[in-house]
């Protein structure tokens, strides 16, 4: 999915309104007059005005500029993670009519974090078209949304913070895949492999095989781990990100790519669910 910034709507992109009253989205040059008198009934509405959350999508006829939009009603006030739960809800929507092309613009009113709002949307998105396929012939999808405009006019510097997320969710969609990977393909050995990649942004890796482990006295994780055929790891990472001398931050991941404590108390439904253990660590 392509997500940009754009100074007009696409000529056949579905449109997606966030207001908060709707007078600005009617004051907006972006759309014509047949579209604004659909949306002017649409924000006189009962429905639209009474709920404090509000989401409805309209299609008429080709003879129109436009053939679909939907209209959000938004509350400034509400926590930012919100509106990524509701955007995803209105991919898989957008999706379940074969949306190709969408076009955003939403109503600043009363919106003083405008970027950060647009981020949310965007990130909310993306992360709902995440989708673990690795193995399979035929995705489960039937329809992807191909291209997000963003019709709102930000400064370069804001545009790169929307955008951001693009990078955020690489890095989300990175757990995700370990995460999703079965036992006998993601184990400790590969696990450590896979850590590798960690030193292009500069982080410097020790990796302690079990004779390091033994030598270390860390008997507890190697009884653990004689239940497995694998070998047994630990792995530091260590990233200098202040140059004075604060305390260090620690994070401590378990990677335990499959979790067998139990297994004989779970129903079979729950087993694949057992890799999730090393999302932490992931």
């Amino acid at each position: 999915m392509k997500i940009t910034f754009s100074e007009n709507f696409g000529l056949n992109d579905h449109l997606v309104f966030f207001a908060v009253d709707g007078k600005e989205v009617l004051k907006s040059k972006l759309i014509d007059s047949n579209t604004r008198n659909l949306l002017k009934k649409v924000f006189e509405s009962q429905s639209f005005k009474k709920n404090k959350s509000f989401f409805e999508s309209f299609q008429y006829e080709k003879s129109n500029k436009i053939n679909s939009f939907s209209v959000v009603k938004i509350n400034p006030s509400e926590k930012l993670f919100k509106f990524e739960i509701l955007s995803g809800k209105i991919l898989l929507y957008l999706e379940k009519k074969s949306i190709d092309n969408v076009s955003i613009f939403f109503e600043e009113k009363g919106i003083s974090n405008n970027k950060d709002f647009l981020h949310s949307i965007c990130r909310g998105i993306i992360l709902k078209d995440y989708k673990f396929e690795k193995y399979r012939s035929v995705s489960k999808k039937e329809h992807n949304v191909k291209s997000i405009k963003l019709c709102n006019k930000l400064s370069s510097a804001d545009q790169k913070h929307v955008l951001s997320c693009t990078d955020h969710s690489k890095g989300v969609f990175l757990t995700r895949d370990l995460v999703s990977e079965p036992a006998n393909i993601l184990y400790p050995e590969k696990f450590v492999d896979l850590c590798q990649v960690m030193k292009k942004v500069g982080v410097s890796l020790e990796i302690f095989d079990e004779k390091k482990l033994k030598k270390l006295g860390m008997n507890t994780l190697l009884g653990v781990g004689q239940g497995s055929i694998r070998g047994s790891y630990l792995v530091t990472m260590e990233w200098k990100g202040l140059k004075d001398n604060s305390k260090p931050l620690a994070f401590v991941g378990k990677g335990v790519c499959f979790d067998t404590g139990g297994i004989s108390l779970k129903p079979a439904k729950f087993m694949e669910d057992m890799t999730y253990d090393m999302a932490g660590s992931a």
